[in-house]
């Protein structure tokens, strides 16, 4: 085979010409598709919290007792109460057990008619057992 290009045929510059520029064409879509990706996922994600609130304890309360909260999902590190329409849910953080212990009793009160201030109280506090390193549970 000649080394010199004056003499290689037209499909084989072109082929080289393909080679020499695919590296560059991949980088550049790669780049596009990772980023994206990202894009996708970070405007889904501030889609999915537009009608999502973060309040604090004392919100909550008055929420509880003013009866607008229709729903409570008690986590082990967050309440998540639901308004009375369902179309916002307030977060908020809770670590402490008395605190949500606290905030259910308030959500189960009655009033006279018997009927609790939240409709629907769901607790899931349970945290997987995680043993420490080095050690074996028994």
């Amino acid at each position: 085979m000649d080394w010199n290009p004056g003499y290689w045929k037209k499909s084989t510059k072109l082929l080289l010409g393909v080679a020499t520029i695919w590296p560059v064409i991949y980088a550049f879509l790669f780049v596009a598709i990772v980023f994206a990706t990202v894009m996708y996922f970070s405007l889904s994600g501030m889609r999915a919290s537009a009608d999502r609130e973060e309040i604090d304890l004392i919100q909550l309360e008055q929420k509880i007792q003013d009866r607008q909260i229709s729903q409570l999902l008690v986590k082990p590190n967050e309440i998540i109460a639901c308004d009375q329409s369902c179309e916002c849910e307030y977060h908020v953080s809770v670590t402490n057990k008395e605190t949500r212990a606290a905030i259910i009793r308030q959500a189960l009160e009655t009033d006279q008619s018997g009927t609790p201030r939240v409709a629907k109280v769901e607790e899931n506090t349970s945290q997987p057992r995680v043993s420490p390193i080095g050690q074996s549970e028994a």
